[in-house]
């Protein structure tokens, strides 16, 4: 889903920014029409988020795919965003508020709502007999797990994840929201280190539902910027060392939103550039939230990811970014020159 995701940022990104110009009403046609078609596929892409939520997460519990697109069709139906089903709840109890509930550009509910469709499908085929497994198990998976979720899962999901945008929100905005945000981006590259930044995604969604932006995204990204710079600093110091090359092109793959490399190649084996942007990254964070850079949505976690601000942003991003390039180099300079003192003139020194 993330290329998608990626994707959806970036259209939305320049959707945005061709609307102030479109305003004066003298465009030309053909601006006119990249700009509608740039919001229909921004919209696609999240407005209809569900279903590739459902789909993703079928498709990973080795189930079948096209049910979790099903009910990820459910979710985001005509029928359930206009009431539908609500007329025959009481209009005042929990199950018609649970029925008139819409999902469009939800995550946590669709991903749930499928963990339930994909634990089902697995029981029945567990005890189905495979003459008539193809078509007993769709039919007694799917429609029990709508009911579940339309009643009790997707509602309740739905409403943790707006309680939780909701808090990281406020959070971020507080007083003490400058110190939360450079903490976030500080200690992000040890996410990245364990996998659980993919869990970051479904916050950054829900804030997106919640206040039609991200205020998280950004700050990921500048930590992202800040580990390419540590490992470009890194590499300034190899002086004609061969791994200057592979540092550099470490970097360069991590300024454009894959920081692996440069986070398992460079900046921990050597720990100290992994400090120095760690650092880094907490003061452009820092900095990011007292500007109020936000974001329309997730995007390329690097130096492109400046597409995916609002347009009013793009200059405190950039100011941020700046900050992430080069507070980094600078300390990982000021690092291997103490080491390179320290060392003296040992032929062996590997810049540990």
């Amino acid at each position: 889903m993330v290329p998608a995701l990626i994707c959806g940022g970036m259209v939305l990104g320049l959707h945005e920014a061709l609307t102030p110009a479109l305003a004066t009403g003298s465009a030309p046609d053909l601006l006119l029409a990249l700009h509608y078609l740039l919001g229909m596929v921004g919209d696609a892409v999240f407005a209809f988020l569900p279903v590739a939520i459902a789909w993703s997460t079928c498709r990973a519990m080795a189930t079948t795919p096209v049910l979790g697109i099903v009910l990820g069709l459910v979710l985001v139906s005509p029928g359930l965003a206009d009431g539908g089903l609500a007329g025959f709840a009481p209009s005042d109890g929990f199950w018609g508020l649970a029925l008139s509930m819409s999902y469009e550009g939800a995550a946590l509910a669709p991903f749930l709502s499928a963990l339930v469709l994909a634990y089902l499908e697995r029981g029945l085929t567990c005890v189905v007999p495979e003459e008539v497994r193809m078509v007993v198990v769709p039919l007694c998976s799917l429609i029990p797990a709508v009911l579940v979720s339309l009643l009790v899962v997707a509602p309740a999901a739905s409403t943790l994840g707006t309680y939780v945008a909701l808090a990281v929100s406020t959070l971020l905005s507080s007083w003490h929201g400058v110190l939360l945000a450079g903490l976030i981006c500080c200690l992000y590259p040890l996410l990245v280190m364990t996998g659980l930044h993919h869990f970051t995604i479904i916050i950054d969604l829900e804030l997106m539902c919640l206040t039609g932006g991200t205020v998280l995204w950004p700050l990921l990204a500048l930590s992202n910027i800040a580990q390419a710079s540590a490992a470009l600093g890194a590499s300034v110091f190899c002086g004609r060392d061969s791994r200057a090359a592979t540092y550099r092109a470490a970097s360069l793959s991590c300024y454009l939103g894959v920081s692996e490399p440069a986070l398992f190649g460079v900046n921990r084996p050597l720990r100290y550039p992994l400090v120095c942007g760690m650092v880094g990254a907490a003061i452009a964070g820092a900095l990011a939230n007292a500007l109020g850079v936000s974001a329309l949505s997730i995007g390329v976690g690097g130096l492109p990811g400046i597409l995916s601000i609002m347009p009013h942003a793009w200059g405190g991003f950039a100011a941020t970014a700046l900050a992430a390039v080069f507070v980094p180099v600078v300390l990982c300079g000021a690092a291997g020159v103490r080491r390179r003192l320290s060392a003296g003139a040992d032929p062996n020194e590997n810049g540990r």
